[in-house]
């Protein structure tokens, strides 16, 4: 019995021997027992079964790790879906391309989702190349992907001076206006001849310019002073306007804007009241509509209450508003009615992200339309 042990023991020494020394040059599977073979299946398989825990535990910290992003709970990860939701799916505002490069206008569109679009051309005092209007307009909301037509500058235009002597004050500023002049300054001389038609021009007649040129325009006053009526120019055109100031002894001249109230090229307001008497030789600036306001350039903004003005009559009534945006004139229809009864609660209509303004309301009366008060809007 101690013999069988020894000689068990001594195969063990000798076994656990050779595996230490064996190499994956020597080693043969035939050198061991059965009983070594078994013990280095069990080895392997323990092995194999660490390495596959120990893979396992990796891969499901990396998705504990991960997966919070994957939902949005990253601050990055949201903010980029955000964005991305906003360019794709919701409105944007249409930003003011003005004055910018088409490298620039096109980057800043591209960022919103938006595309552009070449329109032409024309002479403008700016630098060539630099955009001078667009299509949709600037603070318009729009839905992403549309595609913005633009008019880009192509210099200050060399050209011969027109002739405006003799020509309504009105009548020579639409002139020089439509060929690119912005320059125009006005002098005025008491002289006979009839009030508010050009006296004298500077640049000459003839001489070749650049609508960067500045205008000068001297304009008659009429021999003597007298008292003078300011009718209703109102839905008149501008050189109607200006013909029948010019008999009362008034100078008509123009700006640019934009209403509801009447056609486009029409009167849309008048800074002199109608029905009021002034000095001869008074110049009435008239702003004349360039096309109606569009229903998606507005929006809803509340409902205020007016209080009853104390020069009211009773008589037909139109509420409008006044904002100004890029410059110009927005004249926008809150009401018209043949009257009103007082206070009353109006549905304010603004332009899309414009909040200041000034509401009037007119009367109607046997002098025209003749504002009664305002309220200011912010």
């Amino acid at each position: 019995m101690d013999e069988q042990k020894k000689d068990r023991k001594g195969l063990q020494k000798k076994s656990d021997t050779l595996r230490k020394g064996r190499s994956s040059f020597d080693f043969d599977e035939g050198d061991l027992s059965q009983e070594e073979k078994e013990t280095d299946r069990m080895t392997l398989a323990i092995t194999i079964m660490a390495f596959a825990i120990g893979a396992a535990v990796l891969i499901l910290a990396v998705l504990f790790f991960i997966n919070p992003l994957r939902k949005g709970g990253g601050k990055d990860a949201g903010t980029v879906s955000e964005s991305r939701a906003g360019q794709v799916e919701d409105s944007v505002t249409v930003p003011d391309l003005s004055g910018k490069t088409e490298a620039e206008a096109e980057e800043l569109l591209k960022k919103l989702g938006l595309g552009m679009k070449y329109s032409g051309e024309q002479p403008s005092n700016r630098d060539e190349g630099v955009i001078l209007s667009q299509n949709p307009e600037a603070g318009t909301k729009t839905d992403a992907h549309t595609t913005v037509s633009y008019v880009r500058s192509s210099g200050p235009e060399d050209l011969k001076m027109p002739d405006t002597e003799g020509m309504t004050l009105l009548e020579a500023r639409m002139l020089l206006q439509n060929k690119g002049f912005e320059e125009i300054s006005l002098a005025f001389k008491r002289t006979g001849g009839t009030v508010g038609k050009v006296l004298i021009q500077s640049p000459a007649e003839g001489g070749r310019v650049h609508t960067t040129d500045p205008v000068t325009l001297t304009v008659s006053l009429g021999e003597k002073s007298r008292t003078a009526y300011v009718g209703t120019y109102i839905g008149l055109r501008p050189d109607q306007a200006a013909n029948e100031a010019a008999f009362r002894g008034l100078i008509c001249d123009a700006v640019y804007g934009r209403s509801d109230l009447v056609d486009a090229g029409m009167v849309m307001t008048q800074d002199a009241e109608p029905g009021s008497q002034v000095a001869s030789g008074t110049l009435v600036t008239l702003t004349v509509n360039e096309q109606a306001v569009g229903e998606e350039e507005c929006e809803t903004a509340g409902t205020i209450r007016l209080g009853q003005p104390d020069n009211y009559t009773g008589g037909p009534v139109t509420l409008a508003l006044f904002q100004e945006k890029q410059g110009k004139e927005y004249q926008i229809l809150q009401s018209k009615q043949d009257s009103l009864t007082f206070p009353y609660d109006l549905t304010l209509k603004k332009l899309r992200g414009i909040s200041e303004g000034r509401l009037w309301i007119y009367e109607e009366t046997k002098e025209g339309q003749v504002r009664r008060a305002s309220w200011k809007i912010d």
